[in-house]
């Protein structure tokens, strides 16, 4: 199940090539699939990974490569730290996503890691991520939490087999990672394109049509008859219960301004746009654009300030640093030796005052003076 990438942009180090803290699945439902995970599943896909991959990573690739698409050239980088989080009350396998270097110099897919990188700035709700794995056994679940395991043989005291199917009444139907589940990658692929390319390629629509066109290709008598004959390709089609439906046109967009501007569901609106609130809203939105660049020159000058007093806080670290290094130095050697010598300071060191004729004359009558 492709999964939005949903991180904070910030958490991308664009000069070491890394996004951190990327969502590669998430406890849920499987779209398209009719089966669902469950936190165990989480859990042992964790495990997994951090078993095998600690090392060297897990692989991802541009895409899921397959069908009559070659893999060599897709190679983008590795999933490292591998680890579980609770986030909206999911439990998450999330990792770290280390870009390699050729994948910029990929002779079928160039400049993959610069693209990944201003993507994942620009607008990350266009990429996914999708696991490539091959599952455990399928279950449903009674009231009390245990398992009913379907879609596999069930063997009798007497010998007999019977294949046991789903139960309508119990509900969803859970997938498990378990003991003898693998990951293979975790592909990076667009927002809708693989919405449906958790387990196999039968729903897979883009591998598909790919394949199917490779066979056509293979067998150009059977291509130049259905081009030839469209209206027994659809009439075998539809006796497959697969007729196809005509194209429906879209309907243009209706709601309101206001109910646009402040995030009403668009799909519930019954009134189109008119002209004055096309030019009202590009008025806001021109205002909202120079609003933006304002914000952002005063981002960019907090930035600075902040670049600039940390680098000052560093300087003055590495000084105080140094201080304490010297103080520490003279600390450790030995105290000077007391000497008997001369106290009388030296004429060249006496104040000007000293060397005032009063002062001088009190100074010798105060050494006169017998002690007590």
């Amino acid at each position: 199940m492709p999964h939005s990438l949903e991180f904070d942009t910030t958490r991308i180090d664009a000069a070491e090539g890394v996004l951190y803290d990327v969502v590669m699945c998430e406890e849920g439902e499987a779209k398209g699939h009719g089966v669902y995970l469950e936190e165990e599943f989480i859990t042992d896909l964790v495990a997994y990974d951090q078993k095998h991959f600690s090392k060297a990573g897990l692989k991802c690739r541009f895409d899921h490569p397959g069908g009559c698409e070659g893999t060599m050239g897709t190679q983008m980088g590795r999933f490292k730290n591998v680890r579980e989080r609770k986030k909206g009350g999911k439990m998450q396998a999330i990792a770290d996503l280390y870009l390699l270097d050729a994948a910029e110099l990929s002779p079928t897919k160039p400049n993959m890691k610069s693209w990944m990188l201003q993507m994942a700035q620009e607008d990350p709700g266009f990429i996914m991520q999708s696991i490539v794995f091959k599952p455990g056994r399928y279950y449903q679940k009674f009231k009390n939490g245990d398992k009913r395991y379907i879609w596999e043989y069930q063997k009798h005291d007497d010998g007999g087999m019977e294949w046991v199917s789903s139960d309508p009444t119990l509900g969803k139907i859970f997938v498990e990672f378990g003991p003898n589940g693998e990951h293979y990658y975790t592909d990076t692929v667009e927002a809708g394109a693989a919405t449906d390319s958790l387990f196999s390629t039968q729903a897979n629509p883009h591998l598909f049509v790919s394949k199917a066109l490779s066979w056509l290709e293979d067998n150009p008598r059977i291509k130049e008859f259905a081009q030839a004959n469209p209206e027994k390709v659809f009439s075998f089609l539809k006796e497959l219960g697969l007729e196809p439906t005509p194209p429906v046109k879209p309907q243009p967009q209706k709601m309101s301004l206001l109910k646009k501007l402040f995030g009403q569901d668009p799909i519930t609106e019954d009134v189109l746009m008119s002209a004055e609130e096309i030019t009202e809203l590009r008025t806001k939105l021109g205002k909202a654009e120079e609003i933006l660049t304002s914000l952002q020159t005063k981002f960019d000058k907090l930035q600075s300030d902040y670049d600039a007093l940390k680098k000052d806080l560093e300087t003055r670290t590495n000084e105080l640093s140094s201080a304490q290094d010297k103080i520490k130095e003279l600390e450790s050697k030995p105290a000077a030796t007391h000497t008997d010598g001369p106290t009388d300071t030296p004429e060249s060191e006496l104040r000007a005052y000293h060397k005032d004729p009063i002062t001088q004359r009190a100074i010798e009558r105060f050494k006169r003076k017998p002690a007590k």
